[in-house]
């Protein structure tokens, strides 16, 4: 099974129950849930798990037919493509491998502030326990100043961390500078040193030609003598 085939399966699903606009079928339970009166959780579109399933027992149908013409087809584990044994040794269809919703929703705290926007007496501040799809302001951030507050705080903590890598970066370009300031110092240096000793040379040269110039000017001196 592919996951075009998959895509396309999903897609259909999507279109059948009027949610072609959503993406996933996460997203389009949680509006199902959101726009029901009555909560009830049997009319939602099924989750991605049991989507998932049912999708391999369709293809284990199809499967079948498409090899009804073979006397010993070869065809996947039925195990393995949604079902299951039961203890009588019988298949029956796995529904789902996870929770329909999760287990404690029923004890989940919710607010109903639809119209002060979490900005009063929030039931969720007050348990120090964040906002839900299940309160009155959605968890929504246009509907919910707590949850803006904490986008505020987020992006903040970003800027200052943006500001202290930048600060580090400065930092370190101007330890590079000194560094190659340094290195141009002892550089400088050296040529210094190197010209010294090279006058020096030149110094001891010249007195030595002094002194062979003036020993060839006492031998002719005596030899004239």
């Amino acid at each position: 099974m592919t996951e075009e085939l998959t895509t396309e399966a999903r897609n259909l699903v999507l279109k059948s129950v009027g949610g072609s606009g959503f993406d996933t079928l996460a997203e389009c339970r949680t509006h199902q849930y959101l726009k029901s009166a009555t909560r009830d959780i049997q009319g939602l579109v099924p989750t991605e798990n049991s989507f998932q399933l049912h999708l391999k027992r369709a293809m284990l149908s199809a499967l079948v037919m498409k090899n009804a013409h073979s006397q010993v087809p070869q065809l996947p584990e039925p195990d393995t493509m949604g079902w299951k044994w039961n203890a009588e040794n019988v298949l029956e269809p796995i529904t789902s491998t996870s929770p329909q919703y999760p287990g404690n929703a029923e004890k989940l705290t919710s607010c109903g502030c639809a119209a002060s926007k979490c900005k009063g007496r929030c039931k969720c501040k007050a348990a120090g326990i964040p906002c839900t799809i299940y309160c009155g302001c959605r968890a929504k951030v246009d509907s919910c100043a707590r949850l803006q507050e904490q986008l505020n705080d987020e992006s903040y903590e970003t800027e200052m961390g943006e500001e202290d890598e930048h600060e580090a970066d400065f930092d370190e370009d101007d330890t590079d500078d000194e560094s190659d300031s340094d290195e141009e110092d002892e550089d400088d240096e050296e040529d210094t040193n190197d010209d010294t000793t090279a006058d020096e040379d030149g110094s001891d040269s010249d007195e030595g030609l002094s002194d062979l110039y003036s020993d060839s000017e006492q031998s002719t001196s005596d030899e004239n003598t």
